[in-house]
């Protein structure tokens, strides 16, 4: 699983606590588990003050997050042990400019084989598209799906589960522009609670049904295990592939 999670704005400390969630869980024994992490400022606010605190002083952070540090860094999630940071990017990366995701995604897929791929894109989201950075701006549906396609032409892999982990990026358009870039897509039409989709039942899911196809994985987030997230919806693209 190839997970993006964009804390280049207010949700730093979110999509940070979304990396510990996944460490503490821990990866699958028989899948690879890769995070890249978007880190913004977070400057000192009366608004954003309760959340710098906690960021400053949670003892559970691995060593590989603790220091309070800005750019891109990549993380492997390992089974068992220190999760490992093996990539740290320049700060002038944003998660809105398709080829970073692309080169992500491509890199990812090659150096970490495997039979099936699962792509978590986590951050804001709108109508408009989703994985915005500090200046605002987000990346169009249409380029996530070039970006993805891109990605796997050049690891000649196919990407089989897509899922926004972002408020308000579920409709029928979205589904459409994302054709002949995954098979599945989930996603919803409402605003997220807390984190949103639960990292550790993803992973505890695939420890308890190492089998599991593309299709399986993808009704999952669909379960009462991801409480946070109201009403997913998935979106089976296959007949769309060219």
């Amino acid at each position: 699983m190839l997970y993006v999670l964009d804390g280049d704005n207010d949700l730093r400390e979110a999509a940070t606590m979304d990396l510990v969630e996944l460490h503490h869980a821990g990866a699958p024994g028989n899948a690879h588990v890769v995070a890249q992490l978007h880190r913004g400022e977070l400057s000192w606010t009366a608004k954003n003050l309760p959340k710098k605190l906690s960021g400053l002083f949670r003892p559970e952070l691995p060593p590989a997050v603790q220091p309070d540090w800005r750019g891109v860094r990549v993380y492997e999630v390992q089974p068992e042990g220190p999760t490992v940071m093996v990539e740290d990017a320049p700060e002038s990366v944003s998660p809105s400019d398709p080829t970073s995701l692309e080169n992500f995604l491509a890199w990812g897929m090659k150096e970490y084989p495997a039979e099936h791929y699962a792509v978590v894109l986590g951050g804001h989201g709108s109508r408009k598209g989703l994985l915005s950075d500090s200046k605002g701006d987000v990346m169009p549906f249409e380029k996530v799906s070039e970006s993805l396609q891109r990605a796997a032409a050049k690891s000649g892999e196919d990407i089989d589960v897509v899922l926004f982990d972002s408020c308000s990026t579920a409709s029928p358009e979205t589904a459409e522009k994302m054709r002949g870039a995954t098979d599945f897509l989930v996603a919803t039409p409402f605003k997220t609670r807390g984190q949103g989709w639960s990292e550790k039942a993803t992973m505890n899911f695939l420890k308890e049904n190492p089998k599991a196809t593309p299709l399986d994985l993808t009704q999952s987030f669909l379960s009462g295990e991801h409480a946070a997230v109201k009403s997913p919806v998935f979106y089976d693209l296959r007949a769309f592939h060219q």
